[in-house]
């Protein structure tokens, strides 16, 4: 199968035939690629459930992958300002579901931009399920709200 790479966003439709908790288990929907191997893909659907099919189970989504590649840093450095403007803005935790909501985003892309501004201290999480997030100090003294 052509374009079909780590990253690569999928659409899939099968029934598992595993012999584990999953068999007979339908998978449907768009996912992400983690792995291709032995004529086997291995990934995880939007939702969060991994999946593990054959080649032929699956068909590359093009112009999903293509315009999150095109996305220049710019973009991308915009899209971390409305997220952090978005949490100081809204006087509660914030969670993927909302950026789905209010910003289009995917849930993996949600859970990526929102991964991404913890790990640069730009938002703390509670840990929680489901996770859930608020503004850091930092973010608060550079969009000057009161600590």
């Amino acid at each position: 199968m052509k374009n079909l790479k780590v990253g690569s966003k999928v659409k899939v439709d099968f029934i598992s035939e595993s012999k584990t908790i999953y068999s007979g288990k339908r998978f449907t929907g768009s996912g992400v690629v983690d792995r291709v191997e032995d004529g086997r893909v291995f990934g995880r659907l939007d939702d969060g459930q991994p999946f593990m099919c054959f080649l032929s189970d699956v068909d590359v989504i093009e112009e999903q992958g293509d315009k999150m590649r095109n996305k220049s840093h710019i973009d991308r450095f915009d899209t971390y300002l409305q997220i952090i403007s978005f949490a100081i803005e809204n006087k509660r935790r914030i969670s993927s579901s909302d950026l789905i909501q209010e910003m289009g985003l995917t849930l993996r892309s949600a859970q990526r931009y929102l991964s991404d501004l913890v790990k640069a201290d730009w938002l703390l999480t509670d840990y929680s399920s489901p996770r859930g997030y608020m503004p850091s100090d930092k973010a608060k003294k550079i969009f000057k709200v009161e600590v």
